[in-house]
């Protein structure tokens, strides 16, 4: 497959268009509930006209499934292990295939994190990207992020091409976000969270890169960070009109 590669200083123009959902547009209530993470909320927020921001792992046969927890906790309080499990099994209780929430995702912007707790990356990304290369050839409204650097070094080595976003929360932030690990993996986009969007160092790597900003929950959130981001991550019942303002 031939992947047009965008060169140095892209601008993440696709994943900035349109507010992006949280593990897609979730809801408790009435007419359809919806659960996080699930095709039923990949599918309101897609009706709703927003993007989407999902979590992937890897099933036990290999295969890429979105969902953010490490295990599924049953309702007598055991745990089983997502690596440990299959894709049946796991489509059983809800959990969708990347592959599957992509197609409904089709005309979306997405970020696809990779929930990668390893410094001896490789298998997750091999088959993320062999999921993207089948199902999402050309997108330019689509990014990988992982909070874990040497994920994004991966796809910056092995897939140069796709846009790359560097998750940051508030552990380890002056490491993550030092020169070094910058120039490392070359992030296209920041994604940090709410609470330390304001701090100089983003502002500063802000010149050079869009940022994205997480998790907006309300109004107030929203208007406190609008300012200083190009898009948010955002859940639950805030105005279309007033995320896109």
């Amino acid at each position: 497959m031939h992947r047009a590669d965008r060169g140095p200083g892209r601008v993440a123009t696709g994943v900035i268009s349109v507010p992006l959902a949280h593990r897609g547009l979730a809801s408790t209530g009435s007419p359809i509930p919806a659960a996080e993470n699930t095709l039923e909320a990949f599918s309101r927020s897609a009706a709703a006209g927003y993007g989407c921001e999902l979590d992937v792992r890897l099933a036990a046969d290999g295969v890429p499934v979105v969902v953010h927890d490490a295990a599924i906790v049953a309702s007598d309080g055991s745990r089983t292990r997502i690596d440990r499990m299959t894709v049946e099994e796991l489509e059983r209780l809800g959990v969708p295939t990347l592959r599957a929430v992509l197609q409904t995702l089709s005309d979306r912007p997405v970020i696809v994190e990779l929930k990668q707790p390893r410094v001896r990356v490789g298998r997750l990304e091999s088959a993320v990207l062999a999921v993207l290369d089948a199902d999402a050839r050309g997108r330019a409204d689509l990014a990988v992020a992982s909070f874990n650097p040497w994920t994004l070094a991966w796809f910056a080595r092995n897939a140069p091409d796709l846009l790359r976003a560097l998750t940051v929360g508030r552990v380890a932030t002056r490491t993550v976000l030092s020169a070094a690990v910058v120039r490392w993996v070359r992030p296209d986009v920041l994604s940090v969270s709410v609470d330390i969007v304001g701090r100089r160092r983003v502002r500063t790597l802000r010149r050079r890169r869009p940022v994205l900003c997480w998790t907006v929950r309300d109004a107030q959130d929203l208007g406190r960070v609008r300012p200083l981001v190009d898009n948010v991550i955002f859940e639950g019942t805030l105005d279309q009109r007033v995320v896109a303002a």
